[in-house]
């Protein structure tokens, strides 16, 4: 409570009491999200409702966004008293390690018998090369939607190491190595 005392040049003096109330920020937080770019996942940030207004990376918005790629979000919220909080919220990639076998066993037991690359199975972009020894493409695939079964043109392929090159994320990511051929 404050009180202030006025007087005019006549001598008359008046004083009031005035009682000030200071209003908290409003409290943010939100947890970090994660997104899968080639598998299409994406993550909606919710931010507490009743705000007076939301600004998401510098832009008007409501209470939700929508993030597709990794990034930092930075969100303002004003509530209705004019007060502000900011909190940055991260959101990283979450998509699975690519893990590329080095060997496969083509021979119809049932056990191992495709290469199996998991992690390719989100990226519809993906784009994957096996050569023979001396330069020869004997299989290609876009996408790895069926993996490689140790055939070429519908013939088995003798045992041996093949080499392959495997690029990813619209070919920003790239793998190679080899992976051998057992029977």
């Amino acid at each position: 409570t404050y009180t202030a005392t006025v007087t005019n040049p006549a001598g008359c003096t008046e004083t009031a009491d005035i009682n000030v109330q200071f209003f908290s920020n409003p409290t943010l937080n939100i947890p970090d999200y994660s997104v899968c770019l080639p598998a299409n996942k994406t993550a909606k940030i919710t931010a507490p409702g009743g705000m007076a207004s939301y600004i998401w990376n510098n832009q008007k918005g409501g209470n939700t966004f929508i993030v597709d790629h990794p990034q930092t979000v930075t969100l303002t919220v004003t509530d209705a008293n004019g007060c502000q909080a900011t909190q940055n919220i991260q959101v990283v990639d979450d998509c699975p390690n690519v893990n590329i076998p080095n060997t496969f066993t083509p021979n119809g037991d049932g056990v191992n018998d495709t290469w199996n690359i998991t992690g390719l199975e989100y990226d519809p972009t993906s784009f994957v090369s096996i050569f023979t020894r001396y330069g020869q493409q004997v299989y290609q695939s876009r996408g790895y939607n069926k993996p490689w079964d140790g055939t070429s043109q519908g013939k088995q392929l003798p045992a041996g190491t093949y080499y392959y090159i495997i690029k990813m994320k619209n070919g920003t990511e790239t793998f190679s190595g080899y992976v051998a051929l057992i029977y």
